[in-house]
């Protein structure tokens, strides 16, 4: 008896230990396997890198940035202000250029940060040209006041290139939405409706100037009498410049007093319908540039939502494709070691007919459960507790086998 409880003590100590040696090793394996993908991939990874992408390429960034170039142009103008009485201000004029290259500092900082992240991409867009050109002309014009003071053409000619730095807010625009449509809307305007406007404007000074004329250009000391000067009086009511003031300029000249009725009429319908054209018009491509940002907008929604679902199942393919040929090689290396166990300790393989014994099943079963650790740790204890039951199979045969050779050799002797 003592040799059986050892041999069974043995037999589940040995199903067990192999059962879990297995778990414990292939676990290692993964978390090696993962942390040998880690190192691999640590020298390409830069952290300070990415925290700069992050920081500068965020809108709260644009923002500030707005704000540096816009400053840095009022200090510009602070700086070429011409009157005596502010040139003689030392402090003043000090405080201004301190502000002023302090702003050119940051922007030339900005510039660096640029080239170190983007590198050589930094050129291949011209707005990174335009910017470096302006950044340029600021530095070269700090540089100038340092080596002379005499060279004030230059150097006016340098700070008159920096005001170009203003059309740097186009990035503001990019920002909002509101703006992006109402700049959109804009230059669509200009583009679609220019030739157009501009002819119906004429049209309408052109229209105003000839009945001006024919009514009260028959004197020749009016001023409707000549065909320019009644273009040039058609064109002030049209747009309206100082018409109040233009009646009285027209009756010191010899205009008739009733032309001040004619004055209202033109001012009121000629100025207001054109007006109203150009809102119209203004309202209308608003109208359509919103509808097709909104058009874009969605189908760029479309296409990233389909491009992520793609990733999405291809990582999902990737996925169950590993845990598939994980789950394979685990059940074919445990039914390698347990069947190499029991042919170690007993001659006979035991071949179980219930599924509930089935080493496929049983593998199947973990594999599923690793999902999640309270049903992973409930599987485990399942197949330790069949192991168990195995190794006390084994030994009622074996006890069956002892049985039966005793009583052959009982029956052996009794003949003998």
């Amino acid at each position: 008896m003592s040799s059986n409880t050892i041999y069974r003590r043995g037999l589940k100590e040995l199903l067990i230990d192999d059962y879990l040696d297995l778990d414990e090793e292939e676990t290692s394996t993964n978390l090696t396997t993962k942390d040998e993908d880690k190192v691999r991939f640590v020298p390409n990874e830069k952290p300070g890198q990415d925290t700069l992408k992050k920081i500068i390429y965020h809108q709260s960034y644009e923002y500030v940035m707005a704000v540096v170039v816009f400053s840095s142009s009022i200090t510009l103008g602070l700086s070429l202000e011409t009157e005596e009485e502010y040139k003689n201000d030392k402090l003043r004029q000090d405080i201004i250029y301190a502000l002023d290259e302090f702003f050119i500092g940051l922007l030339f900082v900005e510039f660096c940060l640029k080239i170190y992240l983007e590198q050589a991409n930094y050129w291949l867009n011209w707005l990174n040209i335009y910017d470096f050109l302006v950044i340029l002309a600021a530095v070269a014009e700090v540089i100038s006041t340092f080596i002379s003071d005499q060279s004030v053409t230059i150097r006016n000619i340098l700070k008159g290139l920096r005001f170009l730095q203003l059309l740097r807010f186009y990035r503001v625009i990019t920002l909002s939405e509101g703006l992006q449509v109402l700049a959109s809307a804009l230059t669509k305007t200009v583009i679609t409706y220019t030739f157009s406007v501009t002819m119906l404007i004429f049209l309408c000074i052109y229209v105003v100037a000839v009945i001006g004329q024919i009514l009260y250009g028959k004197p020749e000391q009016s001023p409707w009498h000549q065909f320019s000067n009644s273009l040039t009086i058609s064109m002030r009511l049209i747009f309206v410049d100082n018409w109040n003031t233009l009646s009285d300029e027209l009756d010191s000249q010899g205009s008739p007093k009733i032309s001040r009725w004619f004055f209202s009429i033109v001012v009121f319908i000629g100025y207001y319908v054109v007006t109203n054209i150009l809102v119209g018009i203004m309202i209308n491509s608003v109208s359509l540039a919103n509808d097709e940002y909104i058009k874009q907008r969605r189908q760029e929604k479309i296409l990233r939502n389909q491009k992520k679902r793609e990733e999405l199942s291809k990582r999902t393919k990737q996925v169950l494709n590993t845990h598939l040929l994980d789950s394979q090689n685990k059940t074919e290396n445990t039914l390698d070691k347990i069947n190499t166990k029991l042919k170690l300790i007993h001659n006979e393989t035991i071949e179980p007919s219930d599924l509930s014994f089935s080493i496929d099943w049983l593998e199947a079963l973990v594999s599923c459960s690793e999902k999640n650790r309270d049903e992973a740790k409930s599987a485990r204890k399942l197949i330790v507790h069949i192991i168990e039951s195995l190794a006390d199979i084994v030994e009622e045969n074996m006890k069956r086998n002892e049985k039966e050779s005793l009583a052959r050799r009982h029956i052996a002797n009794i003949n003998d």
